[in-house]
């Protein structure tokens, strides 16, 4: 019996499908094993993965920031820079920064980098926020 158009057309959805769940598995367990706070946004500087370590220094959840900008968490009043726009606005990374964070009623000093991320073609696709604490 050969299979139809539409059944091939599913079982390869269905495979990319597994292969992207399995894809964002690993980038949640690669996140959670860093010590320090970070983000991924997509292009538009939207947060894509955050670790536990970064909703923990937000207050925050994981569901809660997703699809928000990073600057977006931070408490209003909050003197710290949209880092992230500005690196992926100027398509560079930019390297320890040291800047006071506000989330809530805590104010924490931290040094921030952001790392431009590439795909596979050399196109820009999105960015990493690193959030070490230097208190």
């Amino acid at each position: 019996m050969s299979r139809t158009v539409d059944e091939n057309a599913d079982s390869t959805a269905n495979k990319e499908e597994s292969r992207s769940d399995d894809v964002q598995a690993v980038v949640r367990s690669v996140l959670n094993g860093l010590e320090a706070p970070t983000i991924v946004v997509d292009t538009e500087g939207q947060i894509t993965h955050i670790n536990s370590q970064a909703t923990e220094l937000y207050g925050t959840t994981e569901a809660s920031a997703m699809g928000k900008p990073p600057a977006d968490l931070q408490a209003a009043g909050s003197e710290a820079s949209d880092i992230v726009s500005e690196a992926l606005r100027l398509g560079e990374d930019i390297q320890q920064r040291e800047e006071t964070i506000t989330a809530g009623a805590s104010q924490t000093p931290v040094e921030r980098t952001v790392t431009i991320l590439y795909d596979d073609d050399g196109d820009q696709s999105g960015a990493m926020l690193v959030e070490k604490d230097i208190t």
